[in-house]
């Protein structure tokens, strides 16, 4: 079987968006897929062909078990490489063309096309292209951003196409351009922003998971300058391979940090500094409390609103949750609505311990849960026997996970899907964290890179606070909404203390503030 070792990951996320859920079903749908990408001369002469067809290799291995990789024109070692690519991700996928493909991606101009399903994709600079019915070429330019959101868009329906009978909301686009700029479906013209030699400052990427990945695959083609801090306490795991997509099987064997990993990538001037800490972490062992720039990949509404309580200058938050991912900007904190504004709960949301004890099926014990989380026990027979109980499982089959931390189980065997797996659950699962695809994560990568480099060449654009797209649906025109403070006037950014020391760093000095306050008191509120 060509399917991936990190599979169950995959499943889980399937489960949590394909309607009437079955594993075996799944299973069954991608075994019976053979996705060919196809291209030419004009993908492959150019550096924007490059970029979308090594990243549509990166994107349709993680998924797809059955790939083809069509070279119609005359070089053969890029085509060698792609495969090598494909088998870096997946060791065990199928890479015969044997058979005839069920549906085709064609990059660029090629001339005849195979018969059956095609999805076309082409980029021009900034801009993306998209159709369903004709070729669309890629341009002679050393810009990413097009080529990158091109695979996205053309992965993202391949997905629709796929799973058709279980996204009844999941047409398929026409035919669109969208410009990564400007934020515009179909723009009247082509802005064209020259991006060699970008100056992006010194800039804080807080997370590495699976869109900081999507961040450093644009930031790594790019001629930069600066400094560049990456912020991350974590190794790569193998579940992650779902959709970390710098990350094949030897960034998981290897257990590198992933700051180390992402910091690899980097080969241009631009100064790029690690830093294995969580936020907290390196906020306290940094005596310069003044940081100005800061770009967003967390996973959790806590990690946002804490990054945003140390008052950096400006925050670029990106996200993706269940059929949005997207981009905000909170450039004044006195004046715009901060990131804390769009994570306020509306009600009382659950602590770690009622969320791993509703997970595994038993609410009731509760308090068993979090005397394992607060005296770090590991998982024993009696805890595996309640799970076993809770959810009908075998005993034999949890028993290999005696002796994980209880927190090691959560994140490896829940959200892993590796517990779904063995219960051969056909329920979605919105008890776990949610598990974008690779291409959602990608995208919104994609959509926080292209700020850090507008930035850099102080492009002024007339855009809203958010911008934000659903990639299991056709494009809309209108991705762009604006945003107020919270309503409730509750927001640390409503607060007078906070918009004082705010004031202090960024209006003035702050030893103006520091005769009225005790100075300990405001480097812990930073």
């Amino acid at each position: 079987m060509a399917l991936a070792n990190f599979f169950e990951k995959v499943s889980l996320g399937a489960s949590q968006i394909l309607e009437n859920y079955s594993g075996e079903n799944f299973k069954k749908i991608l075994l019976s897929q053979r996705v060919a990408i196809v291209y030419s001369d004009n993908a492959y002469s150019t550096y924007e062909g490059k970029i979308a067809l090594e990243l549509l290799v990166r994107l349709s291995a993680r998924l797809y078990p059955n790939l083809q990789i069509h070279n119609l024109s005359k070089n053969k070692e890029f085509n060698d490489s792609l495969q090598e690519l494909a088998k870096s991700i997946n060791p065990k996928i199928n890479l015969s063309t044997k058979r005839k493909p069920t549906v085709s991606l064609i990059a660029g101009k090629i001339g005849k096309y195979p018969d059956g399903k095609r999805i076309f994709l082409g980029s021009d600079g900034w801009v993306s292209k998209f159709s369903l019915n004709k070729q669309q070429g890629f341009n002679q330019t050393t810009n990413p951003f097009g080529a990158s959101a091109a695979a996205c868009f053309a992965s993202s329906n391949l997905f629709r196409l796929v799973f058709k009978n279980h996204l009844p909301k999941g047409q398929l686009d026409d035919e669109f351009t969208f410009s990564v700029l400007t934020l515009e479906k179909d723009p009247v013209d082509y802005t064209s922003v020259d991006i060699s030699n970008v100056n992006i400052g010194t800039f804080h990427l807080v997370g590495l998971g699976a869109i900081g990945n999507g961040v450093t695959w644009i930031l790594k083609h790019l001629d930069l300058e600066g400094q560049l801090h990456l912020i991350d306490k974590e190794v790569v795991d193998l579940s992650n391979l779902q959709r970390y997509i710098l990350c094949d099987q030897s960034s998981y064997q290897s257990q590198k940090p992933k700051v180390e990993l992402m910091k690899a990538q980097f080969n241009s001037k631009l100064e790029v500094t690690s830093h294995r800490n969580t936020w907290e972490e390196f906020i306290n062992a940094r005596k310069d409390f003044k940081i100005e720039k800061v770009g967003l990949c967390v996973d959790s509404a806590k990690d946002r609103v804490a990054v945003q309580g140390a008052l950096p200058k400006q925050i670029w938050n990106s996200w993706t949750q269940q059929e949005s991912i997207g981009v905000s900007r909170h450039f004044d904190f006195l004046s715009d609505p901060c990131v804390s504004c769009l994570y306020l709960p509306e009600t009382k949301t659950a602590n770690k311990s009622e969320l791993i004890a509703s997970s595994l099926g038993i609410t009731e014990q509760e308090r068993i849960v979090r005397d394992y989380l607060a005296e770090e026990k590991r998982m024993d027979i009696a805890l595996l026997q309640l799970i076993s109980q809770a959810r009908g499982i075998d005993i034999t089959k949890l028993t290999q996970f005696e002796g994980l931390y209880l927190d090691e189980f959560y994140s490896k065997v829940i959200c892993g899907g590796i517990l779904m797996e063995i219960e051969g659950s056909s329920k979605n699962n919105s008890s776990v964290e949610e598990v974008p695809s690779a291409f959602e994560s990608v995208m919104a990568g994609i959509l926080l890179a292209a700020e850090i480099v507008i930035q850099g060449l102080g492009v002024e654009r007339n855009v809203d606070e958010i911008t934000s797209l659903n990639m299991m649906r056709p494009i809309s025109k209108y991705i762009n909404e604006g945003e107020k403070k919270h309503i409730s006037g509750n927001c640390i950014c409503q607060d007078p203390v906070y918009q004082e020391v705010y004031k202090s760093k960024w209006l003035g000095q702050i030893e103006k503030i520091c005769s009225k306050m005790e100075f300990s008191w405001i480097l812990q509120m930073i």
